[in-house]
């Protein structure tokens, strides 16, 4: 299972952070102004 998550904001990490545990594949698209956010685990 793998899920393909689009975010314009540093958000929804929570939501990712599930999908980790259950097991899926996360792919993470954002613009690449966000590249050096501070997201909490790489996907």
């Amino acid at each position: 299972m793998t899920f393909l998550c689009i975010a314009s904001y540093e958000k929804g990490y929570d939501f990712m952070v599930a999908l980790k545990k259950l097991g899926a594949n996360v792919i993470l698209l954002t613009s690449q102004s966000l590249e050096n956010a501070n997201w909490r685990e790489s996907f």
